[in-house]
């Protein structure tokens, strides 16, 4: 320490967590396309959303039920869903066949379903008593443009997904008085299509947290 953190997606949060108990050893960081903890909330009052989240809780315990089976398999609508559907192009063959055991792993559909059902419950509480202000540190938040979860935007609640997102990304700006947040044109891993972004943003955080 004292540390730049950098956190993606549920990242995020984690790295937040570490910075509201230990802000002594946090001088900065950059949020990728962070998940923010008030977000499902904001949803559950889109009955289409609440709908989705139902029908994909039960998805992810069917999958969870394949992979323990071994049959999560090549070929499968499942497989082609879950384990191949975001391609990663742009990382090495050995870092793909990681990715491929790990879905493939009932262990992480598991964890899926547990992260899907606590973050309005649990990781609520634990982020809001421990939010805090974070003065001056220097922080910028990169939101995806492209990023879209559910599979078909015309039926799904395409907007109210986008707008809750973006609020969130506004709020964590908010916690410092040095905040920035970034629109960014890449999906939600913007580290694989758009490195170069998240690399700019981290060496312009060290770049304030050294000149203080």
């Amino acid at each position: 320490p004292p540390y730049v953190l950098a956190g993606w997606s549920f990242g995020g949060l984690i790295m937040r967590l570490f910075a509201f108990r230990y802000p002594q050893e946090v001088v900065g960081m950059v949020m990728v396309d962070s998940s923010s903890e008030r977000q499902i909330g904001r949803l559950a009052e889109d009955p289409k959303y609440v709908a989705w989240l139902r029908d994909y809780r039960r998805k992810l315990l069917r999958v969870e039920r394949l992979a323990r089976a071994g049959a999560l398999v090549a070929g499968t609508p499942e497989y082609e869903e879950f384990v191949v559907r975001d391609g990663a192009p742009r990382l090495p063959a050995a870092v793909k066949a990681a990715r491929r055991a790990q879905r493939t792993s009932p262990g992480f559909y598991r964890a899926a379903r547990s992260e899907n059902a606590n973050t309005w419950s649990a990781t609520l509480a634990e982020m809001n008593a421990a939010r805090r202000p974070l003065g001056d540190m220097p922080l910028i938040v990169l939101t995806a443009r492209r990023f879209f979860p559910m599979a078909d935007e015309s039926v799904e609640p395409a907007e109210a997904w986008r707008q809750a997102w973006r609020t969130g990304h506004d709020e964590i700006t908010a916690l410092s008085t040095r905040g920035e947040r970034r629109t960014i044109d890449a999906g939600h891993a913007i580290q694989w299509e758009k490195p170069e972004a998240v690399i700019a943003a981290i060496e312009e955080v060290l770049a304030l947290a050294r000149n203080g």
